[in-house]
């Protein structure tokens, strides 16, 4: 019989910053495939959904270490107020996924002098 192989719930990791324009997101996903993730924009939130099915060539006893993974994962990111959240974009490359999501535009109202009576 061989060693036992600790499990533990997976997340993959991400960074989420802003620039002047707009927030980026990039989640390190090696080895995933595009179908096999999802964004989706969810009220105030921005949550990425994957699902990974493993593939069984070998049996679970016969491994020494097992670091690949498989299964499922959702991250959620609470989504800055001044974020347009209606034009995210995401790409997946490299095993990398991106999402960016521009700032609002600031509708400036017009300056208007008022008379002093």
């Amino acid at each position: 019989m061989g060693p036992r192989i600790a499990r533990r719930k997976w997340m993959p990791a991400l960074d989420f910053y802003e620039t002047e324009d707009g927030y980026h997101l990039e989640m390190d996903l090696p080895g995933w495939k595009k179908e096999e993730i999802q964004v989706r924009k969810k009220g105030d939130r921005l949550e990425i959904r994957g699902e990974k099915a493993e593939e069984q060539v070998v049996q679970e006893e016969n491994y020494i270490r097992k670091e690949r993974r498989s299964g499922s994962f959702v991250r959620t990111i609470l989504i800055p107020q001044d974020a347009d959240a209606s034009s995210v974009k995401a790409k997946f490359e490299g095993g990398i996924l991106r999402a960016t999501m521009p700032k609002k535009k600031e509708k400036k109202e017009p300056e208007i002098t008022v008379e002093i009576e």
